[in-house]
């Protein structure tokens, strides 16, 4: 699990790093409300990436706690 972690911190830490200087670019010649606009828009596109990606981890980490219950089971077929 702890790898799973590394891996989500590193792969956003890149994807934030590009993400800046992507809307950075972007927004070069924006001023106003424009550049508000562009700039909020873009906010809430980073702020989905980071939310799927973090509810991907989430999910994973859910997977392996399951199997490391002492409540987990096998459903016998018959039922």
């Amino acid at each position: 699990m702890k790898k799973m972690d590394a891996t989500y911190l590193t792969e956003l830490n890149r994807y934030f790093r590009a993400r800046v200087a992507e809307v950075t670019d972007q927004a070069q010649g924006l001023t106003g409300e424009e550049l508000t606009t562009f700039l909020t828009k873009a906010n809430q596109e980073t702020v989905a990436h980071c939310r799927q990606e973090s509810e991907k981890l989430w999910g994973q980490l859910f997977k392996e706690a399951i199997k490391l219950s002492k409540l987990t089971f096998n459903m016998d077929k018959n039922l």
